[in-house]
């Protein structure tokens, strides 16, 4: 799961919500 965290903060926000639902630690992070 830590490439996609990568990828939810390369993106952006706009990707913010769809990795977030995978990955909580996104939103807290």
């Amino acid at each position: 799961w830590g490439y996609k965290r990568n990828i939810g903060m390369s993106l952006g926000p706009h990707r913010r919500s769809m990795i977030a639902r995978q990955i909580p630690q996104v939103i807290k992070d």
